[in-house]
């Protein structure tokens, strides 16, 4: 850990002379050509007293925890199977009774696993999937123009073809949280470090408890927000 009189980002700084995008420019390009990542850590500032002017900051690392299972997400790229109207009309209901909001939670849950499923048999490994169709295709036009023949399924092949990039693009747009995403841009590494630059910054590593504890264990820090709303 070292000092590099600059910061990431704006964000990083509390108090004195806002900070300027062309002072964090040079730090910001040498971390990116370094393939650099925050490491998880906590900060702790603890006041200084009459001896000194100077804050002693406790730097906390965290190791690889545990990881909690995955939550459920909807991809936008499922809505590309053609079938995919008729798979949620065919499970969205619930047999019983209850208030609405009860009964719309358990059509959801009846989604779950036909929505997995899904995604197992037709958009898993998604830039895997799409690559190898971009390149049967190309091999059919690539014939095409060698012997003039066409195949009999070449219509289909493209129209699966563009499905799959399309699905791709909506994969990576969704994860790195950027709407704007061109299809030029598609599967770069740039798209895909920003993918894992907002998990880790997302990530709740510690909290600290009303009685000055603090707590970096998954469970309790999702103990801490049922206890505290």
């Amino acid at each position: 850990m070292g000092d590099f009189n600059n910061v990431l980002s704006k964000n990083e700084k509390k108090g004195g002379l806002p900070v300027k995008n062309y002072e964090t420019k040079d730090f910001v390009d040498c971390v990116a050509s370094l393939d650099l990542l925050d490491l998880p850590s906590t900060v702790d500032f603890v006041a200084p007293g009459c001896i000194s002017d100077h804050t002693l900051a406790i730097v906390s690392m965290f190791e690889q925890r545990k990881q909690l299972p995955k939550q459920f997400n909807f991809f936008n790229m499922w809505t590309m199977y053609d079938d995919f109207r008729e798979l949620i009309t065919a499970n969205w209901k619930f047999c019983g009774y209850g208030i609405a909001q009860y009964m719309l939670k358990q059509k959801f849950l009846a989604l779950k696993k036909p929505l997995q499923t899904l995604n197992r048999n037709k958009f898993s490994s998604i830039s895997a999937r799409a690559s190898a169709m971009k390149n049967k295709l190309e091999n059919l036009q690539l014939k095409l123009l060698e012997d003039g023949d066409r195949a009999t399924n070449y219509a289909e092949i493209q129209r699966q073809t563009v499905i799959m990039l399309e699905a791709e693009r909506m994969f990576i747009a969704q994860k790195a949280k950027i709407p704007y995403l061109k299809q030029g841009d598609r599967c770069t590494k740039f798209f895909h470090d920003l993918i894992k630059i907002n998990h880790k910054r997302n990530a709740i590593i510690s909290l600290t408890r009303l009685d000055g504890s603090i707590c970096d264990d998954p469970k309790d820090i999702a103990d801490c927000f049922v206890e505290y709303y």
